[in-house]
Order: C-alpha cells, then structure tokens, then sequence
C-alpha cells in the first residue's frame, strides 16, 4: 500500500534551501520508503504531553531527520477518506556549530512537536540497529492505529496551511532540485471539483477560503482543453493581481513554454488604458 505524502511549505521551502543535492535525494527516498511502509529501522513513534496525536521519526542520514504525523483527509478526486504521511518537519544536525538547524519556525503553531515526551518506541540511532520483536509489534500496533479511519473522522488536513503534494521523483526533482516549479497544493474535494468543472463559475467568499487557488488552478487546467488559446486573469486589485501573477508562475515553472503568452494578469484600470 503506498501512501499519499503532503509536506508543509516551511518544510520545502527548507530543503530548497539545503546545499547537498545528495541530502534532497535522501529526503525524497526517506519519503518513498515511509509512503511504502517499508522501514524496519531507523523509525521512532513519540507519544506526548498534552496530545493524543503521535510523533514520528524518521533516520535520513547518520545525523538529519524526518518528522512526520499520520493525518486522515479525503482524496480530492474521489472524496474518499485516507491517511495521508504529512512531513512536519526536517531536523539537520550541524556539527560545525553544534546545533539541530529545524525546518518548522518556532511559533505557538509548532509548539506541540517539542512537548514533554511521555514514551517512545523503536530507535533511530546506529545504521545497522534492526528493532527487536517487541519493537516491531509495538511500532506495528502504532501504525496500525494511526491508519484507522473511523466512519466519523474529522479531515485533519483542512486548514489555512497550503499543504504541498508529493506526486512523483520527477515532480520532486523539478520543485525541489531544480527549483522551476512548484508542488502542487494539496486540494479539497470541493476545490478539485470546481477546478474541473466546465464552464463559467462564480464564487463568492470571504478572505482565505480558496477562491484565487480555485482561479489558479482552473485556468492551468484550461490548458487541456484549449491548449493554444489565450487567457485572462482581472482583478480590481494591483496587489491581488501580482500575487496571484506570481502565484501562478511558481505553480507552471517551466512546464508550459508559452506561458507568458497565453496567460495575462492584469487589473480593471490596466484595460482601460
């Protein structure tokens, strides 16, 4: 069963940072054996204070880690309820300095993944370490628990941070390594819908409730059905409209050659000029 993984954008924004393209290449494989379920060292689950949400670590190297949560959501496509790995966090170690360099900024927002630890289970120390019965049975009860997706659940996953979707080593390589592009956001269902649905389509909502990502994205998904027509994004705001100008070029990177072109930003005094 493989797994779909989102990251937080502190997280990509961090690693786009990292000077090792070696160490980017390790993240993405650390990832890809997490979404395959396939570690069997180098994995640690923490229970702590105050939350009833466990805390997962993941080896990269001898010194760097992943931390990662189970969040269960539902596939934008379908609507149907999974369990997503959502990478939280990255910790480097530096030994130059002597200090863990973190991914996450230190905000009341991150506060829960440094709480007092009540138990862990398994390790992440020593290359060679293979857990012991009793670690695996208690790190496969962990799992286990994790993904279980009660009939009731609340989507873990709906909130104001554009969580970022893994797709593809390609995907990863061109928004990460290559840095042309960026992750495509992980969508809701009703969002993904109204990106496919055709036509026109009003929307009308308060700030921050996804209309300029809805925009965006239909008109990136234009492409497929008009491919060498052009388009036009109007908004009575300047600020708005290089937002969103500029939103839309970190979404295409190089992906769309004619994108400048066929895609146009422009404000309503723009077109009375």
């Amino acid at each position: 069963m493989s797994l779909p993984a989102v990251l937080h954008p502190e997280v990509v924004a961090f690693i786009r940072k990292i000077p090792k393209s070696t160490l980017q290449e390790q993240i993405w494989n650390c990832i890809q054996k997490l979404r395959q379920q396939q570690f069997d060292t180098g994995l640690r689950v923490k229970k702590l204070k105050g939350t009833s949400k466990r805390v997962w670590e993941a080896r990269i190297t001898q010194a760097s880690r992943l931390i990662f949560t189970y969040e269960k959501s539902r596939s934008p496509e379908t609507g149907s309820a999974q369990v997503y790995i959502a990478v939280q966090d990255i910790c480097l170690d530096h030994d130059d300095v002597s200090r863990i360099a973190k991914a996450r900024k230190r905000t009341p927002d991150t506060e829960w993944l440094n709480t007092e630890l009540i138990e862990t289970i398994g390790n992440i120390e020593g290359e060679s370490k293979a857990f012991d019965a009793a670690e695996i049975y208690a790190i496969k009860s962990a799992i286990a628990e994790d993904l279980a997706l009660p009939t009731d659940f609340k989507d873990e996953l709906l909130s104001n941070i554009p969580w970022q979707v893994i797709e593809s080593e390609a995907a990863w390589h061109q928004a990460v390594i290559q840095q042309n592009a960026e992750l495509p956001l992980e969508l809701t269902p009703e969002e993904y819908q109204l990106v496919r649905l055709p036509g026109n389509l009003l929307l009308s909502g308060s700030a921050g409730t996804g209309k300029t990502t809805v925009a965006l994205y239909r008109l990136l998904q234009s492409l497929q059905d008009f491919p060498s027509e052009k388009r036009l994004y109007i908004a009575y705001n300047p600020l708005l409209v290089n937002s969103a100008r500029e939103q839309f070029k970190q979404l295409v990177g190089n992906s769309v050659a004619e994108a400048d072109t066929l895609f146009q930003f422009k404000t309503m005094r723009d077109l009375s000029l």
